[in-house]
């Protein structure tokens, strides 16, 4: 699920895509929330011939810190992919690989004064996209269309890509990061007799090293501070899988929350007993992140003494959505 948007950034967008080559006059913007963690639109133009639909979107600098770079991968990649299917003779092959509408300027993509960047789509009609496998048979054909991309980029003539996401697949330097939110709280866990258990088999998030570790330490440093006076306190962090994004917390034995204040707690300044430690702006900093990444956060508790998890997601959208993914 993505963060709500505000009212000027659809504005923007609205501006932005008439800077792209488009026949017609555009005629309707919808948002589509199956971006991943690019904001998206659907962008409807209309000419003599009828409508078509292209997706917009806004490339997520906070996670692609270097979207120049990003984009130069994709039109290596789906100009290579395109020369694939035009020498198999594969058919529809506007169906088969992404491609990006220039700007009037004859660029890829739009960048703005301030760095922004903004990249259209043909809107691919009649897909869908997911981001778990529903059955057996859907996670097959997945690998197999994984393996024959793989196929079809093993030719791809040097430079390699470029890495848009630094040590993203490398899950023990992922989990280094995770030790080392902890680790800062570490003098208040020993502090207070907590025992932390950590799951080994936590999922690959994309996410910006530092802002992750900022995170992990906001909702450590929460659950120690609302510990209470539980004879055995201890603090967990695992996830489940779920039919859309895996969802990560950081689970405690302590006070408890009651549902009543499950919402009202991310509020900047905002704390439930005046009396601790703290400035109140840590859960509100934690759902910041979180939404920055196109993710969300929330409050699992049944009350009182009953323990609380800080639950999220770093790649939102509904496992199933309609058309096209970036």
């Amino acid at each position: 699920m993505s963060a709500a948007r505000r009212p000027d950034v659809d504005t923007r967008a609205r501006a932005i895509a008439a800077v792209f080559a488009v026949e017609g006059t555009l005629s309707g913007l919808e948002t589509h929330e199956g971006g991943h963690i690019n904001e998206s639109w659907v962008a409807r133009f209309a000419n003599a011939r009828g409508a078509t639909r292209f997706l917009l979107q806004h490339i997520n600098r906070f996670v692609f810190r270097e979207p120049a770079r990003l984009m130069e991968n994709m039109v290596r990649v789906t100009r290579h992919v395109a020369a694939h299917l035009e020498r198999d003779a594969a058919p529809d092959p506007r169906r088969r690989v992404l491609a990006l509408v220039p700007t009037r300027t004859g660029s890829t993509h739009h960048t703005e004064p301030d760095g922004e960047v903004w990249r259209l789509m043909p809107f691919i009609e009649g897909t869908r996209s997911r981001e778990v496998a529903g059955t057996a048979g859907e996670a097959e054909a997945a690998a197999r269309a994984f393996g024959h991309f793989l196929c079809q980029l093993a030719d791809l003539a040097e430079p390699p890509l470029h890495e848009t996401i630094p040590r993203f697949h490398d899950t023990p330097w992922r989990f280094t990061a995770l030790e080392e939110a902890v680790a800062l709280a570490r003098g208040r866990i020993a502090a207070a007799g907590i025992r932390v258990e950590i799951d080994p088999d936590l999922p690959t998030v994309r996410a910006d090293r530092l802002r992750l570790l900022e995170l992990v330490q906001n909702l450590v440093d929460n659950a120690v501070r609302f510990m209470g006076e539980t004879e055995e306190p201890r603090i967990h962090i695992g996830w489940r899988r779920t039919d859309a994004a895996p969802v990560v917390f950081v689970q405690d034995n302590g006070m408890g929350m009651d549902p009543a204040h499950h919402e009202t707690v991310f509020g900047l300044f905002d704390k439930l007993d005046p009396c601790t430690e703290g400035s109140g702006v840590g859960l509100a900093l934690a759902r910041r992140i979180v939404e920055v990444h196109g993710g969300r956060i929330w409050i699992e508790s049944e009350g009182k003494d009953r323990g609380t998890a800080v639950c999220f997601t770093l790649t939102g959208g509904p496992p199933s959505t309609p058309g096209n993914r970036g």
